[in-house]
């Protein structure tokens, strides 16, 4: 009996350590259907993922800082989108807030570029608040100006204006024989052989004009430039004829529909003071006039020889004027007009001669033309180097 007890025993230790060898934990645990063993625990199929060693699953994820509190604009240009001529000289300029506070360490710096040329200028901002470069070398086109702060790899703040070098078109330099089918000539009107339009000639009792008939200005704006030469040589430059000169040339915009329409307007048009253009009774016409007049009538704003603006075949009744005592010296002058919106702005040979608003005024574009007339009194009356600078498109 002794030795049968004895074999019990250790059966009963051999069974007992047999229940508490290392297993593989899948032998140790399983999962019910529908679950999925992680990490020693059942998870029901697309619960959440585990969470990596050393993180909270109850933090969420901090945003990044940004890198400044600073803040940028550009200031000039004023417009977001503008347009201006070849060789215009910019100034750009802008202001800035909340400079870092470690700029001696590490400095700030601006930089301009165009998405057409690149780099343009870089400097370290100022104390003071504002930057600002200028440049007259943007090529042809428009640009988007982008001004970006930045410190070493980061990005502190940006900002974009958008601008437009729009060149001008050739409407005609009259030095060959005219297109017929573009131009339409009256009266005393000629072309001179030495490459110019010719209104009047030096005679008594003239009227000219000659009209661009194959192309219609724009609406709401235009940018136009001409050369006029006014005087009694026949050559061109300085000439000391004592002989008195009369009366003056226009370049004027009617808003026409039709040639026939046209040809009315010139035919009802005034000879001497009229300078060609002005009209007595009511044309029922919107029209747009630049004058310029060598001899003075009564109605006339001064004694001196001006250039002024006019509306509506009414030269009676200007809108802005300027004295040009040197309107006669025979020689070669350069106008730009520009019309934008109700400002109207005359440029002549580099210096702007008339600058103001016209409330409430909506150009209506049109068929553009030159007019000129003599009386008693006699000049040359020329043109040259018809020019139009299309408004830049910002698509």
């Amino acid at each position: 009996m002794k030795c049968c007890a004895t074999t019990l025993l250790l059966l009963t230790l051999l069974l007992s350590c047999a229940c508490y060898r290392p297993r593989d934990i899948h032998d140790r645990l399983s999962c019910r259907a529908g679950e999925t063993l992680v990490d020693g625990e059942c998870l029901a199929d697309g619960g959440p993922a585990p969470v990596p060693p050393g993180e909270n699953p109850d933090t969420p994820d901090e945003p990044d800082e940004p890198a400044s509190d600073m803040e940028l604009s550009i200031t000039l240009p004023s417009a977001q989108y503008t347009s201006y001529p070849a060789g215009h000289e910019f100034t750009f300029q802008a202001s800035f807030t909340e400079l870092p506070g470690d700029v001696d360490a590490d400095p700030v710096t601006l930089t301009w570029s165009s998405s057409a040329e690149g780099t343009l200028h870089s400097h370290t901002p100022t104390e003071d608040g504002e930057v600002s470069f200028s440049t007259n070398t943007l090529s042809n086109g428009t640009h988007s100006i982008t001004l970006v702060a930045t410190q070493g790899e980061d990005i502190l703040a940006s900002a974009t204006v958008f601008v437009g070098i729009c060149g001008w078109d050739m409407l005609e330099d009259f030095d060959a024989p005219l297109d017929r089918t573009l131009w339409k000539t009256y009266h005393n009107a000629t072309q001179d052989p030495r490459g110019w339009l010719e209104l009047t000639g030096n005679a008594i009792g003239k009227k000219g004009h000659m009209f661009n008939i194959g192309h219609s200005l724009s609406a709401g704006q235009v940018r136009l430039a001409f050369d006029i030469s006014t005087g009694q040589c026949d050559a061109i430059g300085h000439c000391s004829s004592g002989g008195c000169g009369a009366d003056g040339f226009a370049a004027s915009v009617y808003n026409v529909s039709s040639v026939a329409e046209l040809d009315r307007l010139v035919a009802s048009a005034q000879n001497g003071g009229g300078l060609g253009y002005n009209d007595p009774g009511d044309t029922g016409v919107e029209s747009f006039h630049i004058e310029f007049d060598t001899y003075h009538n009564g109605y006339d704003p001064i004694s001196t020889d001006h250039i002024a603006i006019h509306l509506d075949s009414d030269s009676h009744n200007e809108v802005f004027f300027a004295s040009t005592p040197d309107l006669e010296d025979n020689r070669w002058h350069q106008v730009i007009l520009t019309i934008d919106g109700t400002h109207i702005k005359v440029h002549l040979d580099n210096v702007d001669i008339i600058q103001g608003t016209i409330p409430d005024y909506n150009f209506k574009g049109g068929l553009i033309g030159f007019s000129g007339t003599t009386g008693a009194c006699t000049n040359f009356h020329r043109i040259d180097n018809l020019r139009h600078q299309p408004h830049c498109s910002f698509d």
